[in-house]
């Protein structure tokens, strides 16, 4: 049955009333205020990320500096905190003791570990530069990892810090002495690269994916002085500057971000720099299932409400202008709305995009293809749109 009911004196369907409705809506969102309003938020959100683009394709020029190793000797401490990472310590310790460095210590903090990893000392019984510190319990006020970090610096010998993870390896044996090259009389903290090893699968295309973009950026951003992070499986400060900003206390309850937490914080234009060659590189292996990687990533974003409120507010307006620019241009071009500017746009972007992560492998010396670019561009937002509401609301995460 169809059933009608009475407008201006005739009979009308109801089913041809709602049809006629969805008719109008449709064409009124196509002519109305809606649709310019997406149009100006489609072209803002090009607009900045162009210009950002632009501004780190720039900073990339300026960035090329010369990453010469030097001949270096002033003594240096390793730091490795470890929780249950006895298979990973076998490959990591013989990397470390096989360092070309004239005067390195290597000290590794066993965080209440339930494995055989303390055992791993009887393996080294003649190796005076070998220690490990067995903790038990963990302080109320402070997470697993920073604890254990702590411990280690307060347990080191020398004013060079050099700090590694327990599942990582150094590409080459001139590791410590890039890091030591980095150092002038100024620079406080130093910043490397851990890339992940590659291997075959979707996963671990986007995880290098992501990791080169992210590199490329904070280590641009570093020369253009704004440094705002840093990875702790390849990154270095000075002893003394971790006891003058009182160590991890700031945010010791934290779980994660003895890293880009104590960067954020600490660093200036003046007192950091960065090395990024191909011998300074700390490899790990990238997660092989999307929901450890979801995971992690939860972990490592969880920390990004922590970062000083300027560093906030750049990486929210750069992560919310490439989710818009990808919704508001499925929109617009669902719509088939003005398909030359949606063109142009995408094209500018895109260049700008593809020289910056082109230009950006060649001074990693990383090999990427970019013609998984565009895909790898579209889930990496998507990604974005998930993870960073994810990590902002996540109140608890955990050290395994």
């Amino acid at each position: 049955m169809i059933a009608y009911q009475k407008v201006n004196g005739k009979n009308i369907g109801v089913l041809s009333i709602l049809n006629s409705i969805r008719v109008y809506i449709c064409l009124d969102f196509k002519s109305s205020a809606i649709l310019t309003f997406l149009l100006i938020i489609f072209l803002l959100s090009a607009a900045i990320q162009s210009v950002y683009l632009v501004l780190m394709n720039v900073g990339l020029i300026r960035k090329e500096i010369n990453n010469q190793v030097k001949v270096a000797t002033d003594p240096i401490s390793v730091v490795v905190a470890a929780r249950n990472e006895h298979s990973n310590l076998k490959k990591l310790i013989p990397a470390l003791l096989s360092q070309e460095y004239p005067q390195f210590e290597i000290i590794i903090a066993l965080d209440r570990c339930t494995d055989d990893s303390y055992k791993l000392l009887e393996e080294y019984p003649t190796v005076s530069n070998l220690r490990f510190i067995e903790i038990k319990e963990l302080p109320q006020s402070f997470s697993g990892k920073k604890y254990a970090l702590t411990q280690a610096i307060e347990h080191s010998n020398h004013e060079i810090l050099v700090f590694t993870d327990a599942d990582c390896v150094p590409s080459s044996k001139k590791w410590l002495q890039t890091v030591k090259s980095a150092y002038s009389d100024t620079t406080q903290i130093v910043i490397g690269y851990g890339p992940y090893r590659k291997r075959s699968g979707a996963v671990n295309l986007f995880v290098r994916y992501e990791t080169i973009l992210t590199a490329i950026q904070y280590f641009t951003f570093c020369k253009l002085g704004i440094p705002y992070m840093g990875v702790g499986r390849n990154m270095s400060y000075r002893k003394s500057f971790f006891n003058q900003n009182n160590g991890f206390d700031q945010f010791s309850g934290v779980t994660g971000g003895d890293d880009d937490l104590f960067i954020s914080h600490h660093a200036t234009r003046n007192n950091i720099n960065s090395y990024y060659n191909k011998e300074s590189h700390v490899f790990s292996e990238a997660k092989d299932n999307w929901k450890s990687l979801i995971l992690q990533k939860q972990r490592h974003l969880s920390v990004g409400k922590y970062y000083r409120k300027k560093h906030q507010m750049i990486l929210g307006l750069l992560g919310a202008s490439q989710i818009m620019f990808w919704l508001t241009f499925a929109i617009l071009a669902i719509l088939k709305v003005n398909p030359p500017v949606l063109i142009g746009c995408f094209l500018i972007r895109y260049t700008f995009l593809t020289l910056f992560f082109i230009r950006g492998t060649k001074v990693l010396e990383e090999k990427f293809t970019w013609l998984w670019m565009p895909v790898l561009d579209i889930i990496h937002t998507l990604f974005l749109l998930i993870m960073g509401p994810l990590g902002f609301f996540t109140k608890r995460v955990k050290w395994s």
